[in-house]
């Protein structure tokens, strides 16, 4: 799979990661569509599953069920893709226009209403770091839907002069093996 959108700002090697990660959740999970979001800058681990803060000062973090969106500012969202499945096509998936963006400029309580599963059903949403020659790191997360909510992970990855995993959540060494492996290429929904 081929990401369509890469800025001057991203490494070359963290992308082919990014694109094995995504070509890895298709067809091991088979969702419906993907959406693809790449972020402008590096994130850590406490975006995942993180919804909000109540107050402007107590964050929540939800999972599986009421999991909500990240609440990313729309400006830091580089390039939004969707991909619905196409049994036509030689992934399995074709790429589809985006109608409106997930995203939206809101007070952060706003958002522990947004809920994944109403503002995307059936869709595994995946973001990515962009800037990650500058920052010689470079992120993914994920959040797959499932029959009784969603499996979430975030990955990390740092320059060390090769690009190696250095932090996971939510993910095993062998799930992100399997993910990556080259069978992965292969449609198997």
């Amino acid at each position: 799979m081929q990401v369509a959108h890469r800025s001057e700002g991203d490494a070359q090697p963290f992308v082919a990661q990014v694109e094995a990660v995504v070509a890895g959740i298709l067809d091991h999970h088979c969702p419906k569509r993907l959406r693809l979001l790449h972020v402008d800058n590096w994130f850590g681990p406490k975006w995942l599953g993180f919804s909000g803060k109540v107050l402007g000062l107590l964050g929540i973090w939800r999972d599986k069920e009421d999991l909500t969106l990240p609440p990313f500012v729309p400006a830091r969202i580089l390039a939004e893709q969707l991909w619905a499945a196409d049994p036509a096509s030689d992934l399995g998936y074709g790429k589809v226009a985006v109608d409106s963006s997930i995203h939206r400029r809101q007070p952060s309580g706003a958002n522990l209403k947004r809920l994944a599963a109403s503002v995307a059903p059936g869709e595994a949403l995946v973001w990515y770091s962009g800037n990650s020659v500058a920052n010689q790191r470079g992120s993914l997360m994920a959040y797959i839907p499932t029959d009784d909510g969603y499996r979430t992970f975030y990955v990390q990855w740092l320059a060390n002069p090769e690009w190696v995993v250095s932090q996971m959540k939510g993910l095993s060494p062998d799930d992100l093996q399997m993910l990556l492996s080259d069978a992965a290429s292969k449609p198997s929904c």
